[in-house]
């Protein structure tokens, strides 16, 4: 199976910036709209209403001037999408996959799946939509000619012919990532038979460009022009950024060509029959294995992969009763060939989302390849004293682990400092709270931890346990298996290793191996004591000590007025609290009281769906089906946890 295969077996959805939607398809080729796109058309359309038609075409109107500003800027933004659908349909008849189109404020972008292998194909691909502008602009100046001088219909098609001309000519300069600087590099590329220099030439060319619309937008500034000279200098700025990228994407390459995916990936990663429990998926391949997800299979065949993000969407006290089959994700599934390199596993992780992939060769598994493979390897490279090559490779893993978006990766500086793979991961999901990076990753040698300062605190990744988290002194954003969860440096979830290594017998029970189940309820006066049973679902005992926390919650999960009050005062429930030894698969109680009559003034008491209950110490909820008109602003008086045997 070659590179190309692969990506055609990827093919699930397409693929757009992020911030974009759909609007429909042309030629089968998904065309999404990205957000910016609506402040370019405005800004065209207010230009043009404002300034160039009323000078153009005096004596409209200035609904008339709106009207068809508004008319030309749409206009504007369809002439591009046929520039792009040129390169794509082209792109098709030479066998490279269109994921979509996106229009944005700089224009269009076409989502190739590939980039091409040989320079004729760049070559024919990259031509032809500067062509295509060129042949509009012939196309709206004839129908100008044929239009009566002046009005408005002849003013918008004389104005797309102009620009359409610009579009065409700007992007004939032979500097990259315009389409010029394409046919450059093919040129080159086929002259030289070497991808590398021709993408050098043809990014200093880019950058070169850049700079002097940089200097041409600073002097348009210093005349007075502080729109044009600012848009100037913007375009400038992108264009210079995104040549440094081609660079950098050209150096992952090299750094990682002839690196196969067989020679990273893991042979014994791990399986799951259909008919596997979710618990036995969680607590033996998850927390005791750390695989985030695992292969399952069938006669031999791989028909699924299950991870900890479809255990999450099942309630805790649905997993034993549950098959990973029923949740599992199913196949066809996203795979990629152990002769295939690390650039094209890395770029298919990023592009779908993925944390890793199987590697299957006719139709078998033979073992999977994850982010965490391929850091270990970037690593490796750098002790062994890879350090000028791996640096680059490293900045070009950020972009494509980013799944930076054509507009980000092509304005992305030179920086001093970048993040990469889970600490990029993580920046992705809560880029506000973890800030901009202050220093590169380093890593301890002794433990092998990685450390990141960044401007708002500190990124950690711990070998130990496979988790990245992010801390601001006081508060932590843990990338766990349920995704990224908050909780106060104090605190600890139930999967970090400092709370739950692999269970051994006496440990405190944690709700991660508790199941929670009503055992009944007595009433009478107005008052209900419920019987509440904690089941240890581990093969080991495990103690619980103190009181349960508890929460009411609506049918949303929202939470409901909840007074928790420990031992209360009831008789029936004033029993102190004491270690409990809870033996494997056995079980110890608790009793809640409420009272069901409004207490003093109310008027309404709130009434639950379901009940949150916290076990002694811990920090994740056991969430349980019953409903509970607790009055007296949902007061409940928590009984101690207390053994089977007691009544």
């Amino acid at each position: 199976m070659t590179q190309q295969d692969t990506a055609r077996t990827a093919a699930i959805a397409p693929r757009h910036m992020p911030g974009s939607f759909s609007i429909g398809k042309v030629a089968g080729i998904d065309i999404a709209i990205h957000y910016t796109w609506l402040f370019a058309v405005a800004l065209i359309a207010w230009s043009l209403a404002a300034g160039y038609y009323p000078t153009d075409v005096p004596g409209l109107g200035a609904t008339t001037y709106w009207l068809i500003g508004l008319l030309s800027a749409v206009l504007l933004f369809a002439s591009v999408l046929a520039h792009e659908l040129t390169h794509s349909l082209v792109a098709r008849m030479r066998s490279i996959r269109v994921d979509s189109i996106t229009l944005f404020i700089f224009g269009g972008v076409s989502n190739l799946a590939t980039e091409p292998t040989k320079p004729s194909d760049e070559f024919l691909i990259s031509v032809v939509g500067p062509v295509s502008s060129l042949v509009l602009a012939g196309v709206f100046w004839v129908i100008a000619q044929a239009l009566p001088e002046p009005g408005p219909a002849g003013a918008v098609a004389s104005y797309l012919a102009l620009v359409n001309l610009l579009l065409g000519a700007f992007n004939l300069i032979p500097g990259f990532p315009l389409d010029g600087g394409r046919v450059f590099r093919s040129l080159v590329w086929g002259a030289t038979g070497s991808l590398r220099r021709a993408t050098l030439l043809a990014s200093y060319s880019g950058q070169a460009f850049g700079w002097l619309l940089i200097l041409w937008g600073l002097l348009r500034l210093l005349t007075g022009d502080a729109f044009g000279g600012l848009w100037t200098a913007f375009i400038g700025w992108f264009l210079n950024g995104a040549a440094e990228s081609a660079r950098r994407d050209q150096s992952l390459d090299e750094s990682l060509r002839g690196v196969p995916v067989s020679r990273l990936m893991d042979a014994n990663p791990g399986q799951a029959a259909t008919n596997m429990s979710v618990r036995d998926f969680v607590f033996q391949d998850v927390m005791d294995a750390g695989h985030r997800a695992v292969p399952v299979m069938s006669d031999g065949q791989l028909v699924g992969i299950v991870s900890m993000t479809d255990a999450r969407r099942l309630p805790g006290e649905a997993w034993p009763s549950t098959s990973v089959e029923q949740i599992m994700t199913r196949a066809p599934l996203v795979t990629i060939s152990p002769e295939d390199d690390l650039a094209a596993a890395i770029r298919l992780m990023a592009q779908k989302g993925l944390h890793q992939l199987p590697v299957v060769e006719n139709g078998q598994l033979l073992g999977m390849i994850s982010r965490e493979d391929v850091l270990r390897f970037l690593q490796l490279r750098q002790e062994l004293g890879a350090h000028r090559v791996e640096r680059q490779a490293v900045r070009l893993v950020l972009a494509v682990v980013l799944l930076v978006s054509p507009v980000a990766s092509a304005a992305a500086q030179p920086a001093t400092c970048s993040f990469m793979l889970g600490f990029a991961a993580l920046y992705t999901a809560i880029p506000n709270i973890v800030g901009e990076c202050i220093t590169d990753e380093s890593h301890n040698p002794e433990n092998g931890d990685a450390l990141q300062s960044t401007t708002n605190g500190l990124l950690v990744w711990r070998k130990a346990d496979n988790l990245t988290a992010f801390t601001n002194g006081t508060q932590s954003w843990v990338d766990g298996p349920f995704g990224v969860e908050t909780r106060l440096d104090a605190q600890r979830f139930f999967y970090g290793l400092a709370i739950i290594p692999t269970p051994t017998a006496g440990d405190r029970c944690h709700a991660a191996g508790l199941a929670l189940a009503v055992v009944g309820s007595d009433a009478g006066a107005g008052n209900v004591v419920g019987t509440f049973r904690f089941t240890n679902q581990l093969d080991v005992s495990c103690t619980l000590f103190g009181f349960p926390g508890a929460q009411l919650l609506d049918a949303a999960g929202d939470a409901l007025p909840t007074n928790v009050v420990r031992g209360g005062g009831f008789s029936v429930i004033s029993a102190p609290p004491l270690t409990v030894a809870v033996p494997a698969h056995g079980s110890a109680h608790f009793l809640i009281h409420w009272e069901q009559v409004p207490v003093g003034g109310e008027t309404t008491c709130p009434v639950s769906a379901s009940l949150a209950v916290i076990a002694p110490d811990e920090f994740l909820p056991l969430n349980i089906p019953i409903n509970i008109r607790a009055c007296g602003g949902g007061r409940l008086d928590m009984g101690a946890v207390q053994p089977d045997s007691v009544a």
